[in-house]
């Protein structure tokens, strides 16, 4: 069974200032039969079939839950599934923005293969028999992410501050004009790993290279699309044997999203009854590339290699609308 809660408050500083604050809290109870007729495997239980092969010290076998001591779930339960979050909104005059900031660390031990659950990558679990192995980092785990809206009502023509005793025709083209935009800055997801060839006959886990112990990250100034991580550090593992990379690398990240969408339009008042408004608007206006993950499968010639970019370039979309 699964278990949520979520705060919110907005908290009104000053007439200009309004802070939006909030907390989440999840939490996913074990999974149990009403019989206990579950079992897990456990790698320190002694094997009952050591002593009749002369392998005294065998361990490793299999356990049911709720006898002997054992608990009822598979799994140790989570629970530190706290999430806190923080925006706010500033208006003066003429001018609103809302902004939104938040840090977190998603951590789990599997993944899904759902593409409408979010778009994962990875191999599954090697051993399919101790999932704390594959705890790290989710793969879609986003540590920071800042998004601020805004609304201008620009200040030119009758009226404002700028600008405010030009003719009828002059105001027409310059007054009342209102700039508004969505600006992202997002940081990238971590990469998960695998091999092009699986040796671990593990009936269906799957399989990540070894590391060497050093960190494939690299410089700003060293990382290209032809070499976007350090791929000396990893080989591949040997047969019968699970890789020792973690099933998501710690520190190695997808390409992070600048994105500035904006937009500008204005009403021109024909009658008492019809306005006619124009937009003008601009998705992704600095035309910056987010590239996509670079190669992940060890053994690929496309390893570390960025080949696409992930997002559109810049798109242009002019409009007109009657209201009345």
């Amino acid at each position: 069974m699964y278990w949520a809660a979520y705060l919110q408050d907005d908290v009104r500083v000053t007439d200009r200032l309004t802070l939006n604050l909030g907390i989440r809290y999840d939490y996913e109870t074990l999974r149990t039969e009403r019989f206990n007729r579950l079992s897990f495997f456990d790698y320190d239980a002694p094997n009952p079939v050591g002593p009749e092969v002369g392998l005294p010290n065998l361990r490793g076998g299999l356990k049911f839950v709720g006898v002997g001591g054992n608990p009822r779930g598979w799994t140790d339960p989570d629970r530190n599934n706290i999430g806190p979050r923080f925006g706010f909104a500033y208006k003066v005059r003429s001018f609103s923005v809302l902004a939104a900031y938040t840090n977190s660390k998603l951590i789990s031990d599997t993944h899904s293969q759902k593409t409408w659950i979010s778009d994962e990558y990875g191999a599954g679990p090697q051993n399919n028999n101790n999932l704390r192995l594959e705890r790290s980092l989710a793969p879609q785990d986003v540590s920071q992410r800042f998004v601020v809206n805004y609304i201008y009502e620009l200040p030119l023509g009758k009226g404002r501050r700028w600008l405010n005793r030009i003719g009828p025709a002059a105001d027409a083209i310059v007054g009342g004009w209102t700039l508004a935009g969505i600006t992202t800055f997002q940081t990238g997801r971590p990469l998960a790993l695998s091999t092009a060839t699986n040796n671990t006959n593990s009936y269906g886990g799957g399989s990540r290279p070894n590391n060497n112990g050093t960190s494939a990250r690299l410089p700003a100034s060293q990382r290209s699309l032809q070499r976007w991580f350090d791929t000396t550090v990893f080989s591949q593992p040997d047969p019968f044997t699970f890789g020792s990379t973690g099933r998501t690398l710690p520190d190695v990240r997808e390409d992070g999203v600048t994105n500035f969408d904006v937009s500008v339009h204005k009403n021109f008042r024909l009658n008492e009854r019809f306005t006619l408004q124009f937009r003008g608007e601009f998705f992704n206006l600095m035309n910056s590339p987010q590239f996509a993950r670079p190669g992940q499968v060890f053994g690929n010639p496309q390893f570390a290699v960025v080949s696409a970019q992930a997002n559109s370039p810049r798109q242009i979309q002019l409009g007109a609308k009657l209201l009345y």
